[in-house]
Formats: structure tokens, C-alpha cells, sequence
């Protein structure tokens, strides 16, 4: 391994949608993972470090999966891309295949084979392959497609060591350019004989003319000389691609007889027995929503216990400060101010854990591919398909990825759909709010002894989303002229036990991602927060708090209340005082006064930076009470009318402007991204909006 060690030696993990990639990477690396970004390349890909004995200076690359060099979708042109591209091409790949699909997923292995890239062919689930009657012989497929070949089980990782044994041969002995190609190109034309083609194999040349306009390191004008160069041969590429597919799965098929040996007679696959059920056109639904239910009421219920714990530790903690510390600017700012912010947000890490927990088992378990199936038809209404209902569902746990998730979608203008009402799904970014305002305005009692009622109303919310989605699809069917159909092709894999490990570190980095991220903005704001709260004008704050002495003074009041009076007098006076004034007219149809106006304004940079308003704000008028954030909320007063600011009519009215408004500055800026324009994200700003104020308006009146 002296020559790896000299320079990095990048591998990428490529093979097909489902066939367990994303394990193996996870095995392979660790937690030793970042985010690496690529020329030309939108999408986000994983890299990481091999964590295995003298492997240290090798790169795991996590790609998209394809099914092959023919890309439809976005996702499949970032792979492609990777490979082809110059400035990104691996120094070898490990391709994933699937042990119950490998007839159709050796297609694509053939195409990387003919690249000439050193390769390590890692076969997976052989366990349910074995399962279902098919005896698999990994040394004949060795020796029938000349490429180290390892069998694997992506869920226990116990063959990471057979993996890096294989890399360590193909890093050693580059002989990949020595390998016969798969299929005979005899019948291609010559491909043309630009500068770019040097040194390229002739397979590699067609890839490259088939994909010139997803290989960012291409030219235009070199794009220009292959399209003139195919008008002057008269290349027909489609007719060309089905041929090469259809060659290569002959050849794979005789391959694969002679080193697969499948049962003649094998009973039915549970599989099937529970497809009957789970993708049947009424049950199918039926079962889809008593899971989402369950898992809703489980996120509410389990959360809260070690929900109220953080509560605790939190109010023990700013407490001990306090005691610590000596009365002062600071200690005010770091207990007022920074731990009232984040911790209104660290609190409710343990719901969003639990609904990240719950998706991944979902998905890992194979079920949310049958989701997407059998929502196809009825999306279809709606101008969307079946891969909208992932990023739907997504959207659930934030609309970032789920809006990324929408490149899956081939049909342009049912992506576009996808992606604009995408943000009406009830991200985890909304649950802080819904929690507290749940808390504040439903009792937490029991229907039945068995339905926690504050879960239903929880639960009402996310459906209200799809419903509110689904009608602006519909929408936007009728606007954007949805005619063209996209074929809806999908492989519904083998249903199997979740893999907790990848499970634990796909929750794990979503947590992490959402507190880090979300607990900077909301650091940075709450020290602005504390600071406009807390000073103003001079003259102004000199007014209001000998008005408030006075008023001491005359009602002969107790101590407790003398500081609270003075603080709230102060805080209206303050610089954020002003501010919420000073908007307040366009939120009082509403019923906000001025301080849950100013949280509005905030929650913009992330709706979550509302709770840490709140905190902040209302921390101000309470700093003698040792509450939690619902208690000290429960306690605040509309100075306009003398009650509680959080009455039944304006929490619901809180809970439904934010489960309709965009309040999200990422979210705009991921838009932006993905149509290459500010026309979408604006209209979508400018709905989103309009219809969260009225909305909200409508259940206010008719609440009071």
C-alpha cells in the first residue's frame, strides 16, 4: 500500500436505488462522514474516511443510485457525472448489488466494467436471497466477470474487512485496462476524434457522447463538435442505448446461469403474503394512516418524558447561575437571553429525534417504497406521481431534503409541483411551536383512555397540511397545464428487518444538523433579542420606569410585583418594544399583541426561533419566576385587553398560521436552488403567506 499512501485514493460507492449502499458506506466510515460538494455537481454527496488498518488515506464516496448510464433523473445525473467527469472520476468503485436483483443490476455493472475503472463487486442480502431459494456461487462470479467479488450483509458489517481487503488488491494492481470488454462494440460507430476523447476506452467515448450534456466538465464547444459529429453520421443515441441494454442483459443472464442455482419449487415469499395487504388499493391507505397515527401519538406521548427532564435540568441550570454569579449585565444575558433561546429549542430534541427514528425505520424496513406505489394514482389527480409522496413524507422531518428529494421526479413540471407545495407538510422545525401552543390551549387528557387528545390535534395539524398541499397541487395542475405523463417505473424491495446502526446515524446527524443549525441562528438572535428588550432610548426607558414607580408607589404593591411591573414597563419601552408597536396593527386582526408579533418576525429566519422569542421575551417579564417556558407563557398578558395572550382562540390561531406560512429562509433559498430562479420562491412566499394571515384571521373570529 506504499503508492495509496503517497496520495488519497477516492472510491465510489455506486449500484442501484435500494441495494444497500448507504450501509456499507456507514459501515466503512463510521462517523468519520462530511458533506463534500463536486464541480457541476447541486446535490450533496457523502464522503468519509475508511476506518480500517493502513486504509486511512482512502475516500468512501456515497453516490446517488442508477440504474444505469442513461440517467432520468437528477439524482442518476449526479452519478453519472461523478464518473465521467474529469475533474471527479474515482480511482475505483465498489458497486452494491442486490443478491435477489443481481440479473437487472449487473447491467449497470457491465457499463462501469467497460469504463476500465478498477472495481470490487460487493454482493448484498444474500441472507434473503438464501431465504427465498436462490444459491448464489460468489467465486464463479468472480472468476466469470474477472473482478474481486465479496459477499456482504450490509446490516452487520461484519464483512467491512473483506471489503477493504479487495480495495487494498485493486489500489495495488491497477490492471483494469487490461480487462476485456463485456460486450462486443464492433457494431458502434466510430466515435469522433476530439482532444477530449485521448486516452479514453471506446466504451467510456460512447458514454461520454450519450451524457454530453449532464458532464459539467465539458465545453460548449466541445458539446457543439459531438452534436455536429452525430447530424454528419446520422447517430440515432436511443436506438443505440436499447441495443447496448439488451446485449448486456443477454450476457448477464448467461453469466448468471451458470453461477445461480434457484429452487424450481418455493413456497410463497412473505413478501408477497404481506404486499396482498400493505399495497392493496384500500387497504393499502387504510394501513398507511393507522402507522402515521401511531407513530404521531408515539412522538407526543414517549417524548415527553425525557422532554421534561431537559425542562428541569434547564430551570436547575439558569437557577445555579444566578446563584453563582453576581447580579449583572451579564449573568442577565446568559440567563435571560442565551439559555432561555436554546434551551426553547434543545427541549424538543427528543420529539424530533423520535419522528426522525420513525421515518428511518420506514424506510430502512422497505415500507415507504410501497407508500410511494400505492399513492401513485391518487397523486396523479393531483398532478403529481408516486415519488411526490416521498418528498410529502419527507417534508414531515424537514423540507430541505425533501425538496432535494423531488429530483427523482423526471416529469419537469410535476417536480416543479412537488417542490412548491412541498413546505405545507408539517416539518419537525414546526414542532417546537406546536407543542407549546398545544400545551397552551388543549387540555392533556385522554379520549377513551387510550387517545391523548393533545396527539389528535397534533395529528390533525400534519393532515391539515397534506389536505391544504393536495389542493394547491390540483391548483397548479389546472395553472402549469400538467398533460405530460411520466411513466411511474419502481422496484419494491424485499421487506427486512430495520438496520439500526445506519438508523441511529442517519437520527443522529439529522439532530445534530437541526440543533447546530438551528441553535446558532437562534444564539445569534437571542442575544439580539435580550439586547433590544432590554435597552432603548434613554429618555424612554427613564419615563417608563418612573411611571412604573409611581403606580408601585400609589397600588402599595409587594416586591414580587413592583419588578415585574418595572420590567414590563421597561420592555415596552424598549428597542423591540418599538418594533413590535410599531407592526402590531397588522397582526391584531389576529389577536397578537406586539410581543408574539415580534416572534412572527423572528420565526422567519427559522419557525422554530419563535419558542426562543417567546423564552426570551416573556423570561424578561418573569426573571423571578423559576417556571418552565409553557408555565411563564400561560402567565402573559394582552396589554391591550387585560387577558392571557395565549387564549383558546389565539394559540389555534398561532398553530394555524404557522402550519401554513413558509416562515423559512432555507427552505426559500433550497427553491431558489433547485428552479434556478426567485419567480417560485417569491410565489411561493407570497401564497404561503397570504394564506397563513387569512387563515389564521378566519379561526380567530370565529374562535372568540
Amino acid at each position: 500500500m506504499k503508492e495509496v499512501e503517497k496520495k488519497e485514493f477516492r472510491v465510489a460507492l455506486t449500484g442501484n436505488p435500494n441495494s444497500g449502499k448507504t450501509s456499507i458506506f456507514n459501515h466503512l466510515t463510521g462517523l468519520n462522514q462530511k458533506t463534500a460538494n463536486y464541480p457541476g455537481i447541486t446535490v450533496e454527496l457523502k464522503e468519509g474516511k475508511l476506518t480500517a488498518g493502513n486504509l486511512s488515506s482512502i475516500t468512501i464516496i456515497d453516490t446517488p443510485g442508477l440504474y444505469n448510464l442513461y440517467p432520468s433523473s437528477e439524482d442518476e445525473i449526479v452519478t453519472v457525472n461523478l464518473i465521467l467527469n474529469n475533474e471527479t472520476k474515482p480511482d475505483a468503485i465498489i458497486f452494491v448489488a442486490d443478491a435477489t436483483q443481481l440479473e437487472r443490476q449487473l447491467v449497470l455493472f457491465s457499463q462501469l466494467r467497460d469504463l476500465h475503472i478498477p472495481l470490487v463487486l460487493a454482493i448484498s442480502m444474500t441472507d434473503i436471497s438464501r431465504d427465498k431459494g436462490t444459491e448464489i456461487d460468489v467465486e464463479a462470479i468472480e472468476k466469470e466477470l474477472n473482478v474481486p467479488c465479496v459477499e456482504i450483509n450490509g446490516r452487520t458489517g461484519k464483512e467491512k474487512g473483506l471489503i477493504c481487503e479487495a480495495i487494498e488488491k485493486i489500489a495495488d494492481k491497477n490492471d483494469a485496462q487490461q480487462q476485456p470488454d463485456f460486450i462486443n462494440l464492433g457494431s458502434y460507430p466510430v466515435t469522433p476524434g476530439l482532444k477530449i476523447f485521448e486516452n479514453k476506452t471506446e466504451y467510456e467515448k460512447l458514454a461520454i457522447i450519450n451524457n454530453k450534456k449532464h458532464i459539467s466538465s465539458l465545453s460548449k464547444e466541445e458539446v457543439q463538435a459531438i452534436n455536429e459529429w452525430e447530424k454528419e453520421e446520422n447517430i440515432q443515441p436511443v436506438a443505440l442505448q436499447v441495443s447496448e441494454i439488451i446485449s448486456r442483459s443477454n450476457k448477464v443472464k448467461q453469466i448468471l446461469h451458470k453461477v445461480v442455482k434457484e429452487k424450481k419449487e418455493q413456497e410463497k415469499r412473505f413478501t408477497e403474503k404481506l404486499d396482498k395487504v400493505l399495497v392493496h388499493h384500500i387497504w393499502g391507505p387504510i394501513v398507511f394512516f393507522i402507522i402515521l397515527g401511531v407513530v404521531f401519538q408515539s412522538v407526543f406521548t414517549w417524548a415527553s418524558y425525557p422532554m421534561d427532564a431537559i425542562d428541569t435540568l434547564t430551570s436547575w441550570g439558569v437557577e445555579g447561575i444566578k446563584k453563582l454569579l453576581p447580579e449583572h449585565w451579564v449573568t442577565n444575558l446568559i440567563t435571560d437571553g442565551m439559555m432561555a433561546g436554546v434551551g426553547g429549542i434543545i427541549i424538543f430534541i427528543p420529539q424530533i429525534a423520535f419522528l426522525f427514528l420513525f421515518i428511518g425505520v420506514l424506510e430502512d424496513t422497505g415500507y415507504m417504497t410501497r407508500v410511494t406505489f400505492i399513492f401513485d394514482r391518487l397523486l396523479r389527480k393531483f398532478g403529481l406521481n408516486g415519488r411526490s409522496v416521498v418528498a410529502m413524507v419527507s417534508g414531515f422531518a424537514c423540507a430541505i431534503p425533501a425538496i432535494l428529494s423531488a429530483r427523482t421526479i423526471t416529469n419537469r413540471k410535476e417536480k416543479l409541483a412537488t417542490i412548491l407545495i412541498t413546505p405545507f407538510m408539517s416539518c419537525a422545525a414546526r414542532l417546537p411551536v406546536y407543542t407549546i401552543l398545544i400545551a397552551l390551549a388543549i387540555p392533556n387528557i385522554y379520549i377513551w383512555k387510550v387517545f391523548n387528545l393533545q396527539g389528535i390535534v397534533m395529528i390533525s395539524l400534519y393532515l391539515l397540511g397534506v389536505v391544504v398541499a393536495l389542493v394547491f397541487a390540483y391548483i397548479l395542475k389546472k395553472v402549469l397545464k400538467l398533460k405530460e405523463e411520466d411513466v411511474f417505473l419502481i422496484e419494491l424491495p424485499e421487506y427486512r428487518n430495520p438496520h439500526w446502526k445506519k438508523i441511529f446515524l442517519t437520527v443522529l446527524e439529522k439532530v445534530k444538523i437541526f440543533t447546530l443549525e438551528a441553535g446558532k441562528i437562534i444564539l445569534i438572535i437571542s442575544i439580539a433579542l435580550w439586547f433590544l428588550a432590554n435597552y432603548g432610548f434613554d429618555n424612554d426607558m427613564q419615563e417608563a420606569e418612573a411611571k412604573a414607580l409611581s403606580n408601585i408607589e400609589q397600588q402599595n404593591l409587594s416586591t414580587e410585583k413592583a419588578e415585574y411591573i418595572i420590567a414590563s414597563k421597561k420592555l415596552e419601552a424598549s428597542y423591540i418594544g418599538k418594533l413590535g408597536k410599531l407592526i402590531e396593527p397588522a397582526f391584531k386582526p389576529l389577536g397578537y399583541d406586539w410581543k408574539i408579533t415580534v416572534g412572527i418576525l423572528t420565526s422567519f429566519a427559522a419557525r422554530e426561533v419563535f419558542v426562543g422569542t417567546m423564552s426570551t421575551l416573556y423570561a424578561i417579564e418573569n426573571q423571578d419566576d423559576d417556571t418552565s417556558i409553557i408555565q411563564n407563557l400561560s402567565k402573559a398578558q394582552n396589554e391591550n385587553t387585560g387577558m392571557s395572550a395565549f387564549t383558546l382562540p389565539v394559540s389555534c390561531s398561532l398553530l394555524i398560521f404557522f402550519a401554513f406560512a413558509m416562515q423559512c429562509m432555507s427552505t426559500l433559498a433550497i427553491v431558489k436552488r433547485e428552479t434556478n430562479t426567485w419567480k417560485w420562491p417569491i410565489v411561493q412566499l407570497v401564497t404561503m403567506t397570504v394564506v397563513a394571515y387569512f387563515s389564521a384571521m378566519g379561526v380567530y373570529n370565529f374562535l372568540s
